[in-house]
């Protein structure tokens, strides 16, 4: 049965997983994304905390016969900061930039905000989120025999800039295979559109190009089947779930895709799959428009040490049609 998304949980993830605050020496800023509370713990190990919360829902009718609606909620984006020893920038400046940074995150997604891009950016085989691993045949994920990627293979998947990881199978029969599991942040119920994108291409003896396919967890198969002829240069492939998501993602709240070479080696011509990059849009049924209304300062000068507060009023709504 599919859920809606409570909004808070849209904007927290989303302002979590794009928050780039860069300092002035160049660094990222440490920037905690939760809850509706401030925790003064947070300051111990992070330069600011935002923290996000409903304040308001209001249901609309948008047709006479009530069927279509439009539920619009109001939250409070709050941003903390303070003045602490390990700090390079005043907490008034820290505020500040992670203010503009959640204007610029509002505004380039606010007709997408129920939209994640799941990758491999930064990520290394000690990561517990996105995980990638090589193979030689078509198993199960759970399967043994999947030998999970090295360090320089995590980073040749972090960007589509030429730098590539590739797999190769000399073995008669056999094929050059990725599987890719991307963790999702949301309920699983709440998923209704997931875009796997890969982008590299494959030879081998008896066939080129590149097959990808998803697992169907409750089937226990790989299904979806899409595939291309690249064999030189990249070519980008897609596969797009859109129906019976949740069946597609496992306990842990892996999504699973599979990418392998067309043909199999003879024996004498391996089987090579080379891949730029690979990532997965995962779209929730929730929030569709967002944008910020306004702010406010509220500090705390009463405080030892002050604490520098600004609230965001952000505003958004979602489309509802009853019956469907």
């Amino acid at each position: 049965m599919s859920e809606t998304e409570d909004p808070a949980a849209t904007i927290m993830r989303l302002l979590r997983t794009q928050m780039r605050v860069v300092l002035d020496n160049g660094g990222l800023a440490s920037v905690e994304v939760s809850g509706e509370y401030q925790n003064s713990d947070a300051f111990k190990v992070s330069d600011g905390q935002v923290t996000v919360a409903l304040a308001e829902n209001v249901d609309s009718k948008l047709d006479l016969s009530g069927k279509i609606r439009r539920r619009t909620s109001t939250l409070r984006v709050n941003i903390w900061a303070t003045e602490t020893l390990s700090q390079t920038e005043t907490a008034t400046t820290i505020r500040k930039k992670i203010a503009d940074e959640i204007n610029r995150i509002i505004r380039q997604n606010c007709r997408t905000p129920n939209q994640t891009t799941y990758n491999y950016v930064g990520l290394s085989p000690n990561t517990q989120t996105s995980k990638a691993y090589s193979g030689n045949i078509e198993a199960a994920p759970t399967a043994n025999g999947w030998t999970e990627l090295s360090v320089g293979d995590y980073q040749n998947l972090w960007y589509s800039d030429d730098s590539r990881c590739q797999v190769s199978r000399s073995g008669s029969g056999e094929r050059a295979v990725l599987l890719f599991g991307f963790k999702l942040e949301s309920r699983r119920n709440t998923v209704k559109q997931a875009v796997f994108a890969f982008e590299g291409f494959a030879s081998a003896a008896t066939q080129n190009g590149v097959t990808v396919k998803a697992w169907n967890n409750v089937a226990g198969a790989w299904q979806n089947t899409q595939n291309n002829a690249a064999s030189e240069s990249d070519a980008q492939l897609t596969l797009s779930l859109t129906a019976n998501l949740a069946d597609y993602i496992d306990e842990e709240g892996f999504l699973w895709f599979l990418a392998e070479t067309n043909g199999a080696s003879d024996g004498v011509t391996p089987a090579v799959l080379t891949c730029d990059s690979a990532s997965c849009v995962v779209s929730v049924k929730g929030i569709t428009y967002c944008d910020v209304a306004g702010s406010r300062n509220l500090d705390r000068a009463d405080l030892k040490p002050p604490v520098y507060r600004t609230e965001l009023t952000v505003k958004s709504w979602y489309i509802e049609k009853i019956g469907e």
